[in-house]
């Protein structure tokens, strides 16, 4: 189910023939592709939950590591968008399969029909809400899951470039009309890049209640004019991608500065479409760092630290809580 129509999942915005919606989830739609080296790539999941007869899909980050002591077991920490986690009544959802790699690869896959999967929704934000949600994973062998780098949270300054990536519906150039065309399909990750334009406060209407965070902005925007029909544009999240992670990379890891939330997309004659100057919102995670870190605690039992065990069998860099930069 794609949320591309103003429904509570969305602010309908005054523009002509668009909507703002929930990316809830976001697929990529490209500009310029880039591929995220395999230690950042296999961080980022798939997180999908069923609701009724229908699936909605999302994207999150494996952001902490924790062993429980028994045997090889330990716990993961899912960083995704409230969004992603929550039914259509606004109650925290009860079936999610979290999966590593691109759908129908193979890859591991936890559910909670047979996993112990604990979720957490977004902190308050006075009457409002915070478009963040964490999941807890409970892993009977970490050695099973593939060699990935955990992120450290950052911040970035107006005018950054930084990387999205997401899972979410893919969208075709095209470059005479300076667009893309959505094509919804979920499943696999691609990512690109835009530049971050401001940071401010942003809302929008959730059924009962309504989100309202601190975000990262960006507009879509395109290359050069014709007669260059190959012409790039700046990536744009979609439907698949919500709690998709936006970030920079550094010499000794990766910073996730970002969580996708919401997206403009123009609907009409059975179609989808990304404009010039189309507006995308994530959630500021150096705002919300140490709620962040307190709940991922609490959505696994005992945590302990970070396990010096599973980092060594993973390949993944702790996350260097006090090399933040919040904001």
């Amino acid at each position: 189910m794609k949320l591309n129509t103003a429904t509570w999942r969305g602010l309908a915005l005054a523009l002509v023939l668009a909507t703002a919606s929930q990316a809830r989830p976001i697929g990529v739609s490209l500009l310029t592709t880039i591929v995220a080296p395999d230690p950042i790539r296999n961080a980022i999941v798939r997180v999908e939950m069923d609701e009724g007869g229908s699936t909605f899909a999302g994207t999150g980050t494996v952001i902490e590591v924790h062993s429980d002591g028994v045997g090889l077991g330990g716990w993961i920490c899912v960083l995704t968008a409230d969004h992603v986690v929550r039914e259509s009544t606004g109650v925290l959802g009860g079936t999610f399969r979290v999966g590593f790699g691109d759908e129908g690869d193979g890859g591991t896959e936890f559910s909670s029909a047979s996993t112990t999967i604990n979720v957490a929704g977004g902190p308050a934000n006075g009457a409002d809400r915070v478009d963040l949600g964490i999941l807890g994973v409970r892993v009977a062998d970490l050695t099973t899951l593939p060699t990935f780098a955990l992120p450290t949270l950052s911040a970035v300054d107006d005018g950054s470039t930084v990387f999205l990536s997401g899972y979410g519906d893919q969208a075709t150039l095209d470059g005479p009309n300076r667009r893309y065309d959505v094509v919804p399909t979920f499943g696999s990750i691609l990512s690109g890049f835009n530049g971050v334009d401001d940071q401010p406060e942003f809302s929008m209407a959730a059924g009962s209640f309504t989100y309202r965070f601190d975000s990262l902005e960006a507009s879509t925007l395109f290359g050069p004019p014709a007669p260059d029909p190959a012409i790039q544009g700046e990536a744009h999240v979609l439907s698949g991608d919500s709690g998709g992670p936006s970030w920079t990379p550094f010499d000794t890891g990766w910073g996730l500065v970002g969580v996708h939330s919401a997206s403009e997309t123009h609907v009409g004659g059975g179609s989808e479409t990304v404009e010039e100057g189309d507006r995308l919102w994530d959630v500021r995670v150096g705002s919300y760092s140490t709620w962040i870190d307190l709940t991922c605690d609490s959505v696994v039992p005992e945590p302990g630290c970070v396990v010096v065990l599973a980092i060594g069998l993973l390949g993944a860099a702790a996350r260097r809580r006090k090399a933040r930069r919040a904001d």
